[in-house]
């Protein structure tokens, strides 16, 4: 009778195994817990889905206009071939370009507006006609603009004005003239040079002085920054330190340029080209 006990014990023991090794099998019953998923199984829902950025082409900047200064600033040597493109309109100091030959054609160059005086004053620039060199005759300049269409046209014009013009007066003429010469042939780059300096002798510094061709020289720039052409300071090539002109660079009045001074002159201008 005892050993059936013990068997029927045993039977149920060992259904009690088995029964405890099927659940730790199957696990936690699907009902009892929640399922989770790894981050990586979780899908974002649709709303918070960051598009991609589209590779749309950026628009390209448009290029800044460069302006091109007013004061013609160093530059190489443009040399011969610029300078006999340039025609020089003026007084009594472009004259001399012309009486000391330096120019190509010596003296009958045709590179020289003046009249056939020789000299010019500001005020009169409307009234007085020049010598067109290729005929040796007279007739405005206006008209010569029209006729030889120069590449480069530089004025030098202004130092007998300041004897007596004031800034107003100076400023009015200047422009009318820059402004006809301009409408006479537009394609010509139009260089406005500064006045040249005077010697500590020159008699006459009542009327004429360098304090008065700076400020001149300052009226010039802006009517150059006004009608869109260029200012050239050419009378850099000659001042001394106390901004006068040397005493050997002038024929002995204190106010015409020697023949040494004008190749200077040129050599400047050769060397702040027109940009």
């Amino acid at each position: 009778m005892r050993n059936k006990k013990n068997f029927i014990l045993a039977v149920l023991i060992v259904s009690l195994i088995i029964i405890c090794a099927g659940c730790s099998k199957s696990g936690t019953p699907a009902s009892s817990l929640p399922e989770t998923q790894s981050p990586a199984e979780t899908e974002s829902p649709a709303a918070s889905e960051t598009p991609e950025p589209e590779n749309t082409p950026m628009p390209e900047p448009s290029p800044a206009e460069t302006q091109a200064p007013v004061k013609l600033s160093e530059t190489e040597d443009m040399g011969q071939e610029y300078q006999d493109k340039i025609v020089f309109y003026g007084d009594s100091n472009t004259n001399r370009l012309r009486l000391t030959e330096i120019l190509p054609g010596a003296y009958r160059t045709g590179q020289i507006w003046t009249p056939m005086s020789g000299t010019l004053t500001l005020s009169f620039w409307n009234t007085t006609t020049v010598v067109y060199p290729e005929t040796w005759t007279e007739m405005h300049v206006t008209e010569a603009m029209k006729l030889k269409k120069p590449e480069y046209l530089l004025i030098n014009l202004g130092s007998n004005g300041i004897s007596f013009m004031d800034e107003t007066a100076f400023k009015n003429e200047y422009r009318k003239m820059v402004t006809a010469l301009k409408e006479a042939n537009p394609e010509t780059k139009i260089m406005l040079s500064g006045l040249y300096p005077v010697a500590n002798s020159y008699p006459y510094q009542k009327d004429i002085n360098n304090n008065k061709i700076a400020a001149a020289n300052e009226w010039i720039y802006s009517i150059a920054e006004e009608t869109g052409t260029r200012y050239i300071d050419s009378g850099e090539a000659l001042r001394a330190a106390d901004n006068s002109l040397p005493e050997d660079m002038h024929t002995g009045d204190g106010y015409h340029l020697s023949k040494q001074s004008l190749e200077l002159v040129l050599k400047y201008i050769r060397t702040h080209a027109y940009q």
